[in-house]
């Protein structure tokens, strides 16, 4: 792996970990899988409601809605079942879109129940995100990252504001600079 491609998997690992702190309902933590797949299926049966000609609109405004709360989850699924991750909220091919998701990992027994089978597709998710991140982690972690927009506009380099020199400072009051640390296995 080169330079570039290590770059490129920390802009990744850093864009995703500030998407899913900065706009997220869903903990920091693991997923909440119980939870997103009670809104998954709470969301299909809001589709079938609808008029068939209402279906496919409403749920491709599901899946944002998912999004918005459950934003790690619903990204798994954007990756794997794009550019159709909606057929998942349509009752007629959700369970022909949970099984392709699935064999995306080359599983051989699909659950019967649907819950099983989003419950067994998020493990598969969760091991993936970790052979990921870890060649990352490994080479980078800890990371150092500002929380609450703490930057004025200026030219200035934003390691300039850490110094002792009083009029460089623009960091804005309230604004924090943090070191993240990763557990093994979490």
């Amino acid at each position: 792996m080169n330079l570039k491609d290590k770059r490129l998997l920390l802009v990744m690992a850093a864009a995703a970990f500030t998407v899913s702190t900065c706009f997220a309902v869903e903990p920091l933590g693991p997923p909440d899988v119980d939870r997103w797949i009670a809104a998954i299926h709470d969301q299909r049966a809001q589709v079938a409601a609808l008029p068939e000609a209402e279906r496919q609109l409403a749920a491709k405004k599901a899946v944002y809605r998912l999004g918005r709360n459950f934003p790690v989850l619903t990204d798994w699924i954007l990756q794997d079942a794009t550019p159709a991750a909606f057929a998942l909220l349509v009752p007629r091919s959700a369970t022909e879109g949970e099984a392709r998701l699935l064999r995306k990992f080359g599983e051989p027994q699909l659950p019967v129940d649907s819950a099983a089978r989003l419950r067994l597709y998020a493990e598969h998710c969760v091991e993936r995100r970790e052979q990921r991140l870890r060649p990352v982690l490994d080479k980078w972690a800890p990371f150092a990252f500002t929380e609450t927009h703490s930057n004025y506009a200026t030219f200035i380099g934003y390691t300039e504001g850490l110094s002792d020199a009083r009029f460089e400072r623009f960091f804005k009051p309230g604004s924090r600079l943090s070191l993240l640390h990763f557990d093994p296995g979490g």
